[in-house]
């Protein structure tokens, strides 16, 4: 899943760390990469390899996670614009915690999907979400609302309550 919409991406090879954790993933031009820290924010965890010397020991599939709907995300964001993960998006409800000292952004994918999200963050400044292209909302310090991304701007469902 790339955006909410279904991808596909060609078969190729990928060398791999040898005696780690492989971290698979693509960004969502569907490029592929791996890395032996974790999973990168804003690409799509595809597999998790564990490496001997010379052998794959182990392997677990990420794929099909991008169709559940995960629950709740309670995040803490630096004072700084933040691109939530693949893995992060897919929760229904965001809520964000933190001291900001101006407004930042809360960057999401554009597929079409929904979200309630709450700006529990302290500083009196709001959260916009917001995709990479088109427009978006601002909720206010202490606010939750239910946004919809519509595949090119983020938009308000709610009033903020």
């Amino acid at each position: 899943m790339v955006d909410a919409a279904l991808a596909q991406i060609a078969n190729g090879t990928l060398a791999l760390t040898a005696s780690a954790t492989n971290f698979i993933e693509a960004t969502r031009a569907g490029v592929i990469s791996n890395n032996t820290s974790a999973w990168t924010p804003g690409k799509i965890p595809l597999y998790i390899v564990v490496t001997g010397a010379s052998t794959v020991t182990s392997h677990t599939d990420y794929r099909l996670t991008a169709f559940r709907r995960a629950g709740r995300l309670a995040k803490t964001i630096a004072d700084a614009n933040t691109t939530l993960a693949a893995n992060e998006e897919r929760n229904e409800i965001l809520e964000f915690t933190g001291t900001l000292t101006v407004q930042r952004n809360i960057v999401l994918p554009l597929g079409a999907q929904q979200w309630t999200v709450f700006n529990n963050t302290t500083g009196g400044f709001g959260l916009q979400f917001i995709g990479a292209t088109g427009t978006g909302i601002v909720v206010g310090m202490g606010k939750r609302a239910i946004i919809y991304a519509d595949g090119t701007n983020v938009v308000r469902v709610t009033a903020d309550i």
